[in-house]
């Protein structure tokens, strides 16, 4: 009994200071952001290219080029994966596993994850102008896949 209400104190008083990295974790980035304008050259990836015409910031922000974000693919992305991250942080602690709202979430969740495969594979295949999230190229390479599953099994999050 003891062992455990003091590994609880333990534990308790580490989440306290997780929030330390939080603010560390700003800086970081900045740091980051400002060795990457650094050192990448300005017309990055197409520095071998001597036909590449760098575009200004006015054509990165005009309509044309804004038209090519995949915007259906980043909304699937991002809803699929609030959706999944939101049911497995909460249940079993403030929604029961096998209630209504944790099995829509999962169910909603997993129609998205279908919906952006769709989505990827149909822009990619399509030829279109779209700039796709995750272009259907990725899944035939076994290597690139491998690494992307290795990096999304090992992240896993504890509370």
């Amino acid at each position: 009994m003891e062992m455990g209400i003091y590994l609880l104190v333990r534990i308790h008083r580490l989440s306290l200071h997780t929030h330390l990295l939080t603010y560390a974790s700003v800086p970081l980035g900045a740091v980051t952001i400002l060795l990457l304008l650094i050192v990448l050259p300005a017309s990055f990836p197409h520095q071998g290219d001597p036909n590449y015409q760098h575009p200004t910031w006015r054509e990165r922000i005009a309509r044309n080029s804004l038209a090519r974000l995949d915007v259906s693919g980043a909304f699937l992305l991002l809803g699929a994966t609030m959706l999944i991250v939101a049911v497995l942080l909460e249940g079993g602690l403030s929604i029961a596993w096998d209630s209504g709202p944790a099995i829509a979430l999962f169910v909603v969740s997993g129609v998205m994850w279908i919906a952006f495969i769709v989505n990827e594979w149909f822009f990619t295949k399509n030829e279109r102008t779209l700039e796709p999230i995750f272009p259907w190229r990725f899944i035939h390479n076994k290597p690139w896949m491998g690494t992307l599953m290795w990096a999304y099994l090992k992240n896993n999050t504890s509370n």
